[in-house]
Formats: structure tokens, sequence, C-alpha cells
């Protein structure tokens, strides 16, 4: 699928969903094959697809945004659950636990900061009820995008710096929060700011985009 057309996030995710149904298939029963690390690198890679596919986002970006839990920590999930089917509300307790797993390793890990900034709190994100992600809010959500800062690194643009602003790099607080050439659109979402845009997905301004 394309980044920037196609389906909606909403739709993306259904087909993941099943996509990821069918990765699952079993699992209890072949679980042990992931102590390969070979087959570990398969299952991520294919999974990791899926999720840059619901982001609309590129390669280097986290799973968080896609809102989407790691498959090997789904599969000891289900594994935890198959053993002790029968239980009610297992699969309840087992999400938790899973839930605390991603977010141990969200918090410990060194990459996505911006990300984290943002998504500081996996549960609340993933359990929102509004909005939808889409190409333009992955790239402020992760700092991977059409910034002259991110392009720079790539050499794809001679200077990191803001064409309107002196001597300000062109990363994403910069262009939604401070950069003038927006100040129309940031009019009509008063105190925007980095921490705030979780809760105003349904809001952030067209003209950025």
């Amino acid at each position: 699928m394309a980044n920037n057309a196609g389906p909606c996030s909403s739709k993306r995710h259904l087909l993941a969903r099943i996509s990821s149904s069918i990765l699952r298939y079993g699992g209890p029963v072949w679980i042990a094959a992931l102590q390969t690390q070979r087959n570990r690198v398969k299952l991520s890679s294919t999974f990791r697809l899926m999720a840059m596919r619901v982001a609309s986002t590129y390669k280097t970006i986290s799973s968080v945004i896609a809102e989407m839990i790691p498959i090997g920590i789904i599969l000891v999930e289900d594994n935890e659950c198959y053993k002790r089917k029968g239980i009610r509300g297992i699969r309840k307790t087992m999400r938790v636990d899973s839930m605390a797993k991603k977010q141990h390793d969200w918090d410990s890990s060194e990459k996505g900061r911006l990300t984290h900034r943002v998504i500081p709190v996996l549960s609340t994100w993933v359990n929102r009820r509004h909005g939808k992600v889409t190409f333009y809010l992955t790239q402020f959500l992760s700092g991977h995008g059409c910034f002259k800062q991110y392009l720079h690194r790539f050499e794809h643009t001679v200077s990191p710096f803001c064409s309107k602003c002196i001597n300000a790099e062109e990363i994403p607080e910069h262009v939604i929060v401070v950069c003038p050439r927006f100040d129309a659109a940031r009019w009509e979402i008063p105190s925007l700011n980095v921490e705030s845009v979780e809760t105003r997905t349904r809001g952030m301004p067209s003209a950025v985009q």
C-alpha cells in the first residue's frame, strides 16, 4: 500500500489484524521455534512490514505509532492463555502483562525519543477513541519525514535549517509549534505543543500537512 494513498488507518488495521491472526495460528505448538534467532527475524520482519503499512511510514519507524504490540510478545501472551485456558478473564489479564512488557521496552529504548515524548503511555495511545494516523501525522510523531534536519542526514538537502527562520533547524517541533509559516493554521489549535499532540490527532493543521 502506498503511504500517501489507499485505505485509511482503520482499514489498514483490520487487514493487519487478519494477517496477524494467520501469523499467530497454532502459536503454542511452534513457539519454541522462536528460540532460534533466524526464525525470530523472519517473523518480526513480516510483522514490521504490516506495522509500517498501517502507520503509512518509513522503514525506520517504531511499531508504537501503528498501535501494534510486537508479534513476539503477543505469541507469548497466546501461549500463556492456551496453558491457562478455562480461567475466566485470562486474555484480559495477559494483555495487561503484554502492554507492561512493551511499555518497559519503550521506556528503556534509546530510539524513537521524539515519539516517546508524544506517546509516553502506550495504553492511552492504543485505547484512544479519536483520531487516525496518517502519512503526515506519522512524520511528526517520528521526526522521520520531509523535515530539512532529517533530509540533511541523508544528504537530500544542503542545509538542515528552516528557510524562514534564522539558525533554527527544521525539526517537527519547530514546524508545528514555532515556525511562522503556519501561524494561521496554528491559531485554530490553542496551546499546541509536542506533548499535547496525542490528544489532538483530529485537529492537526491541514496547512501543515
